[in-house]
C-alpha cells in the first residue's frame, strides 16, 4: 500500500513521516528508497536500543540520507 499512496502524495508535493524501530530499517531500505515522495524519519531514526555507527539500521539511514528524499526529524 505505501508504494501507492506514495504516488499520490507525490502529486501533491506532500511527503511521508514515517516511524519504525530503526534497528529494522534495513530490512524496509530498498522500499523507502524507491518511494517517489519524500520521507522523514522520525525521532532521529527512532532507535529503540542505542546502536553503533556500524550497524545495518544505522547505516541505511544514512543510506536514504544520501538518497536525496529522505531526511531525519530531530
Amino acid at each position: 500500500m505505501l508504494p501507492r499512496m506514495a504516488a499520490r502524495m507525490a502529486a501533491h508535493n506532500w511527503h511521508i513521516q514515517f516511524q519504525m524501530d530503526g534497528r529494522e530499517l534495513h530490512t524496509r531500505e530498498s522500499l523507502l528508497g524507491a518511494l517517489p515522495c519524500a520521507l522523514i524519519v522520525e525521532h532521529i531514526g527512532n532507535f529503540f536500543e542505542p546502536v553503533g555507527v556500524d550497524h545495518l539500521g544505522f547505516q541505511a539511514l544514512l543510506r536514504l540520507i544520501d538518497g536525496g528524499s529522505c531526511c531525519v526529524k530531530l
